[in-house]
């Protein structure tokens, strides 16, 4: 999904209390303001996948006392349409790429030279479709400066950021409510059109 900044000029957020009726709203916001809501099930299955996968890993390797986690399997109820499969399918195959990724950062420098760390990531993407080249270093730091500058203007890390920031401090923010806040007439002008 992605987000042309000419085209937005409003932002809805919303949150509340689990349970309390948000992923219904947004279906409905979406579909009155004219998105697909297959992609927006479709993100939000990949979300719950990847928070999952990456909320349960453990890098065990150098640990004597490290406890895996308890987390074994997920079973996801309802929407099991394309999209949900799509996007389910998607957060696990970016999980196991973070996770591989973390291993390879977590692993001690000595314990792996340039050349074994290409030869893992081969390894990793053997029929796969992606071809692993071991460049010279001027050209590594050019390909890693345009890797990064893209990632910085792409709208995913900046969207995360804002709503990690707001997940964290969202009793703070929001307080915690016994009922969900329904908008007045005057709060749902002001956000819709």
């Amino acid at each position: 999904m992605s987000c042309d900044p000419n085209r937005v000029s409003k932002i809805i957020l919303i949150a509340g209390p689990t349970a309390s009726g948000k992923s219904a709203l947004a279906l409905e916001l979406a579909e009155k303001l004219g998105v697909d809501p297959g992609k927006l099930k479709e993100a939000a299955a990949q979300a719950l996948a990847e928070g999952f996968a990456l909320g349960s890993y453990r890098f065990l390797t150098y640990k004597s006392d490290g406890e895996a986690s308890k987390l074994t399997r997920v079973t996801v109820m309802g929407g099991a349409g394309a999209a949900t499969r799509a996007g389910l399918d998607r957060g696990v195959a970016v999980a196991a790429a973070v996770a591989w990724a973390r291993d390879m950062v977590n692993e001690p420098s000595g314990a792996k030279s340039p050349a074994e760390f290409a030869a893992a990531a081969r390894k990793l993407l053997t029929g796969r479709g992606v071809t692993v080249t071991v460049g010279e270093l001027q050209a590594i730091d050019h390909e890693i400066f345009t890797f990064a500058l893209n990632t910085l203007l792409d709208e995913r890390p900046f969207r995360d950021a804002v709503y990690s920031l707001v997940a964290r401090n969202r009793y703070r923010i929001f307080g915690t409510y016994q009922t969900c806040f329904v908008p007045d007439a005057a709060m749902r002008a002001r956000v819709m059109e």
